[in-house]
């Protein structure tokens, strides 16, 4: 993992000042985007998409902010943002999947095909990595809290980095 991504990450979850500076959306779109600099798919994966491939229920289309990320590099893939209509079809479109908050019904579902298929369910909300996420972003005060999914991820077959396990559990503390 690229060692110049922590710092940015370390400041956006851990600086009120950058909330203030940022819509909620864009804080958002920018915890996602360098989280996901933070976590390793498998070979067969990156190598027969070409591009990676974050993905957005239909009823919660993606915003603007998440939608602007399409196009970024995420460790030498291009980023692609798309909208799902049926958790189905997760297993097939997806290599990570952005849950909000109002969409936990849909994580529950999701969560069923990322244990056969390397999925990363990111997902917002308290209980996001218990109802099956792989990482849980709670939003709160202008600071990002994250959770990590260790056997979700692992069912998966995604690692998630030390340094980012690391950062969640500081959190935690």
């Amino acid at each position: 993992f690229a060692p110049g991504v922590l710092a940015p990450l370390i400041a956006i979850a851990a600086s009120a000042v950058l909330a203030h500076t940022l819509s909620e959306d864009e804080f958002r779109a920018t915890l996602l985007y360098n989280v996901l600099q933070f976590v390793k798919w498998p070979e067969q994966t990156r190598a027969t998409r070409g591009a990676l491939r974050l993905c957005v229920a239909e009823s919660d289309s993606p915003s603007p902010a998440i939608a602007q990320l399409a196009g970024k590099t995420v460790q030498g893939q291009t980023l692609v943002v798309l909208q799902i209509k049926a958790a189905a079809e997760a297993a097939t479109q997806c290599d990570c999947i952005w849950i909000g908050g109002e969409q936990l019904n849909f994580l529950d579902q999701v969560a069923l095909y990322a244990t056969r298929h390397p999925i990363l369910i990111v997902a917002e909300g308290r209980d996001a990595v218990a109802r099956g996420a792989a990482i849980g972003i709670t939003l709160a005060g202008g600071r990002a809290r994250l959770s990590i999914g260790n056997r979700a991820a692992r069912h998966a077959g995604i690692e998630i980095s030390a340094r980012l396990q690391q950062i969640a559990a500081k959190g935690q503390s």
